[in-house]
């Protein structure tokens, strides 16, 4: 059980790293393509409700990836810290828990010479992770962003 739990942490550390390099196609992979789904949550204490900024399954979550390159956004360079906290046996698999932060890098800033290389908090959140084993590996069959940030700013079409 114990290795089990180890493959499930490492899974989900595994996917930061591959998003962290932008290789989409490889943190896709690591997703199961009939169960997965993502979203980004986050609590709004003005309205006093649960507000989702996405929800996209394994199609639509390729579909918004394979799209990122056209748009008109903001370039920065995104890294994200993830701390595992809780690895829970499930029914399915296990139930993942981790702090996560983002911190952004300006890459090519309007002021270059002032701002170019800068790097800044960008988001603050807990991942909740659903990981099964399947065929003697561990894939993602959902990822919760639980937001604790509520400002991301203009142009942000990133994946956290």
């Amino acid at each position: 059980m114990l290795l089990k739990q180890m493959a499930a942490r490492d899974l989900v550390c595994d996917a930061c790293l591959r998003l962290n390099s932008g290789d989409w196609t490889g943190f896709l992979a690591l997703c199961d393509p009939s169960a997965f789904s993502y979203s980004i949550i986050n609590y709004s204490p003005e309205i006093k409700r649960l507000q989702c900024w996405m929800k996209q399954d394994y199609a639509g979550l390729g579909k918004v990836l394979d799209l990122l390159p056209r748009h008109n956004s903001d370039r920065a360079h995104l890294t994200r810290h993830v701390m595992p906290c809780r690895v829970t046996p499930t029914d399915a698999g296990f139930e993942v828990i981790s702090h996560m932060t983002v911190f952004r890098t300006e890459w090519d800033a309007e002021d270059s010479h002032l701002q170019s290389g800068a790097t800044s908090l960008y988001v603050v959140g807990t991942y909740v992770d659903q990981v099964l084993s399947a065929s003697g590996r561990m894939l993602l069959a959902s990822r919760v962003v639980d937001l604790d940030t509520r400002q991301v700013g203009i142009g942000s079409h990133h994946i956290l």
